[in-house]
């Protein structure tokens, strides 16, 4: 952006052209930062003088080089914020550039004042824009599926351009601008920010906690797991090629006594039909599954030739769509994953806090980061085959008392206490002169 109105200065000036523009923004200090920024640029960059030998050299030599204005015989930039008043701003160009921020963008209220305060603006520009005699440019990132950015980018009359700076976790791939950031950077801001802001921000895909199915604050983590549990794992196969075909999504679930969830371990694969048999063979065995389920849609006639041959007396079953759809973000009904969001809702779903890829899948769908939503639909089929377990009956001890796991300890107190009762008994007897 400030590249953009350099060059627009330093052009009309060498044409000789009559010019204004305004660079608006959120806040005095971003105005005045930009202003300083090109100022910077116009007095001090050597490459730009060389070119253009009719730009002035010293600070003096232009007519006003002011925080709110830069400007050299009638061409003109001004500088300002929505801490500005707009009355009299009547410029043929107009940059408004990120307007809504993480502040503006947290209430409702703020949204509302934030919209309110870009179509007043909308008033002056009236007849700039009738006449065809100028342009708005508008610059932002969308942080509400509510707020400024996101209304401007479903309006018509605007050409658009998008670029979303971070789209998948692919290091050759998902990087927009490779020579200044890398995976591992956006990986970082991902950390700090969380999911749900940073897929707003670099991915120009906000959502409303209407929209979502799990916002952020629905999210719990599990730090142990139950002692008693049922152990499932469910495979909604995927293909072996990641820029062509599906993932294999891979769950594996304990649910306690009370029906909670616990997502112990949730991946995805590119893997050929016979490395994905030893996969699953190897997650059965680590993992110590009661239940493994695979979704009987893609690749089940080779899946199960292959299980039959190799794996004849491995106890692997498959889970069918009992005439549900996967879902979409416009289209819930009885779908699969968005069952999920009662259970999401209600807390009973915790996951493992290093779960990172299967979060960004759960806080971002409909939209998810990678385009994919494979893990999220295997979760879905654990509410199918899931079992709740029969807690083991509490023994009960002579004493009263529940037995203890401690095997040992509990005999040796037990029989102490036996001991100590006999002991006392003899006693009485021996003192009782009618025994």
């Amino acid at each position: 952006m400030m590249g953009f109105m350099v060059w627009w200065m330093v052009h009309a000036i060498v044409n000789g052209k009559s010019d204004a523009m305004i660079y608006n923004t959120a806040t005095k200090e971003n105005a005045w930062n930009m202003s300083a920024d090109i100022k910077h640029s116009l007095l001090n960059n050597e490459f730009l003088q060389w070119m253009y030998p009719e730009i002035p050299r010293q600070e003096n030599s232009w007519h006003d080089m002011t925080k709110n204005r830069i400007q050299y015989r009638h061409i003109k930039l001004d500088f300002s914020s929505l801490e500005t008043t707009l009355v009299s701003r009547h410029y043929p160009k107009w940059i408004n550039d990120d307007l809504e921020n993480d502040i503006n963008a947290k209430s409702e209220y703020a949204r509302t004042e934030l919209i309110k305060t870009w179509k007043y603006q909308k008033a002056i520009l009236t007849k700039i824009k009738g006449r065809n005699t100028g342009i708005e440019i508008e610059v932002g990132t969308p942080y509400h599926v509510n707020g400024l950015t996101w209304m401007i980018r479903k309006m018509k009359g605007f050409s658009k351009i998008e670029i979303p700076c971070y789209i998948d976790r692919d290091k050759y791939k998902g990087v927009w601008y490779k020579e200044l950031y890398t995976v591992e950077d956006f990986e970082q801001k991902r950390d700090v920010m969380g999911t749900a802001i940073f897929s707003a921000q670099y991915l120009l895909q906000p959502l409303s906690e209407e929209d979502a199915l799990c916002p952020e604050t629905w999210i719990r983590y599990w730090d142990t797991l139950p002692d008693v549990r049922w152990r499932s794992m469910v495979v909604d196969p995927g293909g072996p090629d990641s820029g062509k075909s599906d993932a294999t999504g891979i769950t594996i679930c304990d649910t306690d006594e009370f029906g909670n969830i616990y997502v112990v371990y949730a991946e995805e694969h590119f893997v050929t039909p016979m490395k994905f048999c030893d996969l699953i063979v190897g997650l059965k065995e680590r993992y110590d599954v009661d239940d493994c389920r695979i979704e009987k849609e893609r690749f089940s006639t080779t899946v199960a030739d292959l299980f039959r041959h190799r794996f004849p007396l491995f106890n692997i079953s498959f889970v069918e769509h009992k005439g549900r759809s996967k879902g979409s973000a416009s289209v819930r009904g009885d779908s699969r994953i968005w069952r999920l969001r009662q259970w999401f809702e209600s807390k009973r779903i915790f996951i493992g806090r290093n779960q990172k890829s299967f979060q960004d899948q759960v806080l971002t769908f409909p939209q998810p980061t990678t385009g994919r939503d494979d893990m999220i639909d295997s979760l879905a089929y654990q509410l199918d085959i899931r079992r709740i377990p029969k807690r083991k009956s509490k023994l009960i001890l002579p004493s009263g008392r529940e037995w203890e796991p401690n095997v040992e300890a509990s005999f040796e107190i037990e029989m102490d206490k036996v001991l100590a009762n006999a002991q006392a008994k003899r006693e009485g007897a021996n003192n009782d002169s009618s025994y």
